[in-house]
């Protein structure tokens, strides 16, 4: 079974599109859920894609947030 609460980086097969968004996704998720809230990383992906917002904007927001 995978390790669920690892990020790791997205595989080098993506197109380069998807890998950057998916890279982007990955920083979301790190910023959204410091070691301490590690369930918020999912919560915070799921909450940019049903929000339909760009993921470098979710990533700006999220960043926003949490400084």
């Amino acid at each position: 079974m995978p390790d669920r609460h690892r990020a790791t980086t997205p595989p080098a097969s993506l197109q380069p599109q998807l890998q950057r968004t998916a890279e982007t996704l990955l920083s979301v998720a790190g910023h959204a859920a410091p070691s301490s809230e590690r369930w918020a990383a999912p919560l915070a992906c799921w909450v940019v894609a049903r929000a339909r917002v760009d993921p470098a904007d979710g990533l700006a927001r999220a960043r926003t947030i949490m400084s």
